[in-house]
């Protein structure tokens, strides 16, 4: 069968895999023996519409027939036209659990149930196919052999993940193509130090999510984000990349969910805890800086390493007691240092000057304000990336420190305590929302640049 071989490197990194590598054999064929009207149904988490219409592998895998004597397995080839589907027999069996490796990096998966042909195949289909699963993971997958080969001769024996079909309103059909292995991994890790257990509801299953009562669906309808009523799953100005939530967790303390999301392009995590049903569900910007650094560096392709990575100035040193920033001095640590004063000074045009008509910003780095000027807006530069903004005279109040993190800009109000900090969004300058600092964020400011 002559196919159409094109570069699966996409459509790998796509895969929405677990790093959990023990599938128990009775799951699986308890799984199989439920399955409704004897078949189920696998697809790569990623269907573009390059991989529909040219495909190099089937688009689907479905198994058949698995409550009788004659199971069969159907390749289809194309979702509008079953005359080009491929039906051959097959042998369901529980075998010797055996390490499958996977594409792309042969990171290997261990199943105990195997599936074999009874008649041979077209030579295209060599191979068996094995079934296992994965905990915080709904359903089946099925590892399925590259009949492709547009692979290195090293990784030809590497087979692919297929996740099961779920009849669900907010399935992910069409994903960006991004390493969700990678995003799934870090929130593991970030979710055992905190010692915290979540189940991923998207782009995994939605089966089985309850918030507060709330469907995945009957949420997404009922959320407000800062207080304003929005779908992220149905509004343009959002993409919905991961959903985890401890609903499913016995032991929790509190209901959490977590939305991952880009926002104009920006990456967010929202977070909720909200339990009334009766009102909107109201998520507001995580602020735990580790989960909001773990995502923001997979979004931006970055080291998911938890420790700071990121090259900072001498103004910017590690806390004096050893210990790790927390909230607004991890994102001062992690802030980007490629923010600009040109950049900065637009910000302040756009958002300060706004509101004070007849003000103008000086250059307190270059140029001595007039100290008896009420109309005068001083603009430094503390450190690369970090600027100060205070009026030369009249009310304190009007001093910010603000820098660049992830796609937003963070203003720092330090005339009263408890320090605040706002949030804007740094392409379209909206005010995502008003925080107050900790004891320890504040201590640990203080630290950074000797503020008293």
């Amino acid at each position: 069968m002559n196919r159409v071989v094109k570069c699966l490197t996409a459509l790998l990194l796509s895969l929405f895999l677990l790093n959990v590598k023990i599938a128990a054999a009775n799951d699986v064929m308890q799984q199989l023996s439920e399955a409704e009207n004897g078949q189920i149904e696998f697809k790569f988490l990623n269907e573009t519409e390059e991989q529909v219409t040219l495909p190099n592998l089937p688009i689907r895998v479905r198994l058949e027939n698995i409550d009788t004597s004659e199971p069969q397995v159907r390749m289809i080839w194309n979702l509008e036209d079953p005359s080009q589907d491929v039906t051959i027999p097959i042998e369901i069996k529980e075998v010797e659990p055996t390490l499958i490796p996977t594409l792309p990096n042969g990171e290997e998966y261990e199943s105990s149930v195997q599936i074999s042909y009874t008649a041979m195949p077209e030579l295209y289909y060599n191979g068996v196919l094995h079934l296992l699963t994965l905990p915080s993971q709904t359903g089946l997958n099925l590892l399925l052999p590259n009949f492709a080969g547009n692979v290195p001769d090293e990784q030809r024996d590497y087979n692919l993940m297929m996740t099961e079909v779920v009849n669900d309103a907010y399935a992910p059909d069409g994903m960006n193509d991004n390493d969700y292995l990678r995003l799934d991994n870090a929130f593991r890790e970030w979710e055992a130090g905190m010692g915290q257990s979540y189940t991923n509801f998207y782009p995994n299953s939605a089966e089985g999510f309850d918030h507060a009562g709330l469907s995945l669906e009957e949420l997404m309808n009922q959320m407000t984000i800062h207080q304003e009523k929005v779908n992220p799953m149905e509004s343009e100005e959002y993409t919905v990349h991961a959903i985890y939530s401890n609903a499913n967790d016995p032991q929790k303390e509190e209901l959490v969910t977590y939305i991952m999301v880009d926002y104009y392009g920006k990456p967010q995590v929202l977070v909720s805890q909200n339990t009334d049903p009766s009102q909107p569900i109201d998520f507001q910007l995580t602020k735990n800086a580790e989960l909001r650094d773990l995502f923001g560096k997979w979004y931006y392709g970055d080291d998911l390493a938890p420790e700071t990575t990121v090259e900072t100035s001498e103004e910017v040193e590690t806390s004096e007691e050893g210990g790790e920033y927390t909230g607004v001095a991890n994102m001062l640590h992690n802030r980007d240092m490629a923010f600009d004063p040109e950049t900065a000074a637009s910000f302040i045009e756009a958002v300060w000057l706004a509101d004070r008509p007849g003000h103008e910003i000086v250059l307190g780095n270059n140029e001595i304000p007039d100290e008896n000027s009420t109309n005068q807006l001083v603009f430094e530069e503390k450190a690369p990336g970090y600027y100060y903004l205070y009026e030369s005279a009249g009310s304190i109040g009007a001093s910010q420190d603000f820098f660049l993190y992830q796609g937003q800009i963070i203003t720092i109000r330090r005339n009263s305590m408890p320090f605040t900090y706002e949030v804007y969004d740094a392409s379209t300058y909206e005010h995502l929302g008003s925080y107050e600092m900790t004891a320890e964020e504040t201590e640990q400011l203080q630290q950074m640049d000797g503020a008293s």
